[in-house]
């Protein structure tokens, strides 16, 4: 009966009154919320007065750029002046007198191949124009004789024609020895590879007791100044560019001397 009459008590109140009720008991419940909502928050405590500053970032104005179409292969510096260093005479290798990076000069030693049978082999023509000279000289004196033998008409003209024909195969067969002792001396000096100009020493391939043949490669010899790029694709590249098809992607270079896969620093 009570509750009944509470309830009509209360719909007899007029509105404005019941919404300044209600603004009355949320404002009581707010301030008994109050305490329970400050433990859990530290944001007022740390920065008083407003927000949390705001972090720093870093900004970069947008421009547009044009960007190259290119490519990355890789290559071979090499220089444009370089000589390839072979053999001339075959044999084994007994000493290697440079190391890749040396600077040499022109004449320069490089390398020696074992020359021993190749000194017998001139020792020998020389032992055989010695004894040449030798037969030139009693040739010499028998034609001699017999001249006077002839003008003494002690001999008839066939015997001295044969002193003089013995004579002149002498002198001849001692010029022919001679040129082959000049010629084994020469090669000779093939046995001591040297440098043909000025420069720095590559790669050695080769190695003491190796035996090399005149298409053995030695080493080069590279002179300073404006390199060449050889690339490792450039054959089947430029290959394709001689088909009709594009060239290499991002060729920044040109050909050298019309050689595919050389290329020159632009």
């Amino acid at each position: 009966m009570s509750q009944m009459s509470s309830t009509k008590l209360f719909e007899s109140v007029p509105y404005s009154e019941k919404a300044r009720f209600a603004a009355y008991c949320l404002a009581a419940m707010c301030l008994a919320s109050a305490p329970f909502m400050g433990c859990g928050s530290k944001s007022s405590a740390d920065n008083p007065g407003g927000p949390p500053p705001a972090t720093p970032v870093q900004v970069l104005e947008i421009v547009p750029k044009r960007i190259a179409d290119t490519s990355e292969y890789l290559a071979i510096l090499k220089s444009r002046h370089s000589a390839t260093i072979n053999p001339q005479v075959e044999g084994q290798v007994i000493k290697i007198l440079v190391k890749s990076g040396d600077r040499v000069k022109a004449g320069d030693a490089l390398l020696q191949i074992d020359p021993l049978k190749q000194e017998a082999m001139v020792s020998g023509q020389d032992a055989a124009r010695a004894a040449q000279e030798a037969n030139v000289r009693y040739s010499k004196i028998s034609l001699e004789r017999a001249q006077k033998l002839f003008e003494a008409g002690v001999i008839s003209k066939q015997d001295f024609d044969n002193a003089q024909t013995s004579y002149d195969a002498a002198v001849s067969q001692l010029k022919s020895l001679e040129e082959q002792v000049r010629q084994q001396k020469v090669e000779l000096h093939y046995y001591r590879v040297s440098a043909p100009m000025d420069g720095t020493v590559g790669d050695v391939p080769v190695r003491v007791g190796d035996r090399v043949t005149v298409s053995t490669l030695l080493t080069t010899v590279d002179e300073p100044g404006a390199l060449e790029a050889v690339l490792a694709e450039a054959a089947t590249l430029w290959a394709a560019a001689a088909d009709g098809e594009a060239g290499p992607p991002g060729d920044t270079g040109r050909a050298v001397g019309d050689q595919p896969g050389f290329l020159e620093d632009p």
